[in-house]
């Protein structure tokens, strides 16, 4: 998947504001466990069902529906969390970088209160290394819980029922055609107007069409 560096650019700097007191950091571990939690809990009451769906709860379908939901939400954590993991290895990466270089500038100066002032940031940044250490063991540890719960749920399917993420590809996918069939209409009345599209309007556009052009072969039949 694509991300710009505008939105990489902002998950950098909500690490590095939030990370040195834990709250972004704690605040994506709880919730994470919280949807790994809830998809658990919906594996554990499926029904049984045979391998035309057919059951003999008579609210089979809806339950597998649920978990399907609880499925895409842990989806999402692990896709977020693969992101941050990288976001964590960038600073661990500057943390070493810099504690290399002021340990560079403590040798060259026997100044005391200049060696002093380096020691200190040194050390500073050694904390702050150690930190992402431990988030780089945490995130790791919270990806495999996922992994292997996300495993789980996908060997017990509703047959023919699509998953969530499908779902919300096909609605995005649909509202993206729809903004574009309108494109003609939209062209048309700014030249009766003898105006041009605004710059918003194009954009929008655009975005619909690279929604849509992103979407599977299946789902654009089916729009």
């Amino acid at each position: 998947m694509h991300h710009n560096n505008s939105g990489a650019k902002e998950h950098v700097e909500a690490y590095r504001l939030h990370s040195l007191h834990g709250e972004y950091f704690g605040r994506m571990l709880s919730e994470a466990y919280f949807h790994i939690d809830n998809l658990r809990k919906a594996i554990g009451i499926l029904p049984g069902i045979d391998a035309e769906g057919h059951s003999e709860c008579p609210v089979a379908e809806p339950v597998y529906r649920q978990k399907e939901e609880s499925h895409y939400e842990v989806e999402k954590s692990r896709e977020g969390f693969s992101q941050f993991l990288s976001i964590v290895n960038e600073e661990m990466a500057r943390c070493k970088k810099n504690i290399q270089i002021l340990e560079q500038g403590r040798g060259r100066t026997q100044t005391f209160p200049v060696h002093k002032h380096y020691q200190d940031d040194i050390a500073d940044h050694g904390k702050q290394l150690e930190r992402t250490r431990e988030q780089e063991a945490q995130l790791n540890e919270a990806i495999s819980v996922m992994d292997e719960v996300l495993t789980e749920s996908s060997q017990r399917r509703f047959p023919g029922m699509p998953t969530e993420k499908e779902n919300v590809e096909k609605d995005r996918a649909k509202k993206a055609s729809e903004a574009i069939r309108k494109r003609g209409q939209l062209e048309k009345v700014a030249i009766q107007h003898g105006e041009t599209m605004s710059p918003e309007a194009r954009k929008y556009l655009g975005d619909a069409e690279d929604i849509l052009r992103k979407a599977g072969p299946l789902t654009r039949q089916k729009l």
